[in-house]
Parts: C-alpha cells; structure tokens; sequence
C-alpha cells in the first residue's frame, strides 16, 4: 500500500549541544540490495513511496545513476499544480554536487515546491555517491526565477512507518580482525531529527565496541572545516585491545567522510587530551589518513 509522510525543513545548527548524552544503539538496517531504491513522488498531502523498488540499472556510474532515476521520477505525471514544471536537464560536478534545471510557465506555490523538492532529493539522495542537490526554476528565457541548495538534511520526514524513509547511508571505518589497519565498511540509519549525523557515527562505533560502549557525547561544534567532539570521561576508560591511533583513525577517516568537514579535534570535558592510549598526536585536528587503510 502506498504510504503519505509529511514533510518539513530541517534546520542545520552550528552547534548541538547534548551535555552528558549517552551514545545510544542506531539500528542498522540492511537491504537486499544496494542497488535498488525508492521512488518517492509529490501527492496532495504529502509524499508517496512507490510499492515497487527501482533498480539501477547503472550504479556504478552516478551520472548515468541520476539520469535514469531523474527518467523514473518524470515519468508519473503528478497532478494539474505540477503541470506548468517540465524536467529540463542535469549537470553533475567534479565533486558529485549535482544540479537539476526545470522549466515553468510560472514560479510553484511553497506548498507544491516543497512537497516535489521533498520527493526529488529523498529519492535521489538514496544514490550514496551524490553530494548536494541544487533544483533551479527557469523562465522560457532561462532566466533563474528560483533556486535551491539541499542537504542529506535540509528534509526530515515525520509520521513514518516506511523503513526506507529518513535512512541516510554513512562510510565508516573500525580497526580490522588483525588490528594492523582499517577497513573501510557502510551502514545505512535512520536518520533522526535531534541527533547530528556526527553523533551518528559516534553511536554506530560504540555500538561495535570500536570506541567504549558508555561513551558520551558533551558537545559537537563544527567551523570551517573543523569538527570539534567534546566526548566525557568515559571515552578515556577501558583497556582496548586494539592500539589508540586506530581507535582515533576510526572516528577521524569516518567523520572527515561528511561533506564539508576535513579535521576532526578531540576533546574530553572541554580539556584537550595529549595522549590516548598510547597514541600522543592528539593536540590537534587531525585529517583523513588514507594509509592506514586496508
């Protein structure tokens, strides 16, 4: 059966503060194929998710990944408030940010712009390569007459029972079964409206014993490029089994991963830390380190 889900936009903060949060477990959910996603379409109250999963045909190329999901996406008309929008063409950058060009007789109200944006970017956002989306509204001249900037988080989806809406696939890497080196993994979660993507990451290593199980979370702060995680005194407990540099590698290489971040700097209860557990690197944000990877 076809299911609604009503939308709203999700504010980015600079800053969340989550004083003495636990790190609680993300569902990690499973599908039987990576290559298939859902189609999700703009209705009258909401967006409807296809009953049938789409598979990509081409997913190893994502300019070709996003011109056939773009012709499946056209494909069902949508209703009379729809029908002055037409599909013009896509540009995909160097850096997989990808930009959507429609023509239309006249600018949509906010109500049908927000509903077909919705539908747009949580079906396209299912291709895990892809960055930002940009929609544009063009004039027959082709003059701009609305453009739009969208995130894996600009849309949160509230009311829903569909496991496939609001789940966001991240890149991770934990120490391997020989604890010389990372591997690199994905998992996809649910993404929820009170919990940075960071965090996230956060939840999903200490839920694999990468990182002490009791961890918590003061404050994520991140600026130009730089996350700051402030972790309590729980993250410094424990004697792991795996050395300290792969532990830290695992939450740098993982969170550098999210668009827009390159360093990550460590703190415990607001105080920098010189050492940790026998890694002494840490009085600085550190960068992906790609050889240590496995």
């Amino acid at each position: 059966m076809k299911k609604y889900f009503m939308i709203s936009i999700f504010c980015i903060l600079i800053m969340l503060c989550a004083c003495g949060k636990k790190t609680e477990q993300i569902a990690i959910i499973e599908t039987p194929n990576d290559n298939q996603i859902t189609i999700y379409r703009p209705g009258p109250n909401g967006i409807i998710a296809d009953d049938e999963l789409y598979q990509v045909k081409q997913p190893d190329s994502l300019s070709a990944a996003v011109e056939e999901t773009m012709a499946a996406f056209t494909a069902v008309p949508y209703g009379s408030e729809y029908d002055s929008v037409v599909y013009h063409t896509y540009m995909l950058d160097v850096d997989n940010n990808l930009s959507l060009d429609f023509f239309a007789k006249q600018i949509p109200d906010t109500k049908t712009s927000l509903l077909a944006n919705g539908a747009l970017c949580q079906t396209l956002f299912q291709l895990s390569d892809l960055q930002n989306i940009t929609i544009r509204i063009l004039a027959e001249n082709e003059e701009v007459i609305m453009e739009n900037t969208f995130t894996r988080d600009s849309f949160y989806f509230y009311g829903n029972e569909d496991e496939h809406v609001n789940i966001r696939q991240l890149t991770i890497y934990y120490p391997n079964k020989e604890g010389n080196a990372l591997a690199r993994g994905t998992v996809k979660v649910r993404q929820e409206k009170d919990k940075t993507i960071e965090e996230q990451i956060v939840s999903v290593l200490a839920s694999r014993g990468v990182i002490p199980s009791n961890t918590t979370v003061n404050t994520i702060y991140c600026s130009s490029g730089v996350c700051y995680i402030d972790f309590g005194k729980t993250f410094m407990e424990g004697f792991p089994s795996t050395e300290g540099k792969l532990i830290i590698y695992s939450l740098v290489n993982s969170i550098t991963e999210i668009n827009g971040i390159d360093a990550l700097y460590i703190l415990v209860n607001g105080e920098p830390i010189s050492n940790y557990h026998g890694f002494d690197d840490m009085n600085k944000a550190l960068s992906f380190d790609g050889t240590i990877v496995k």
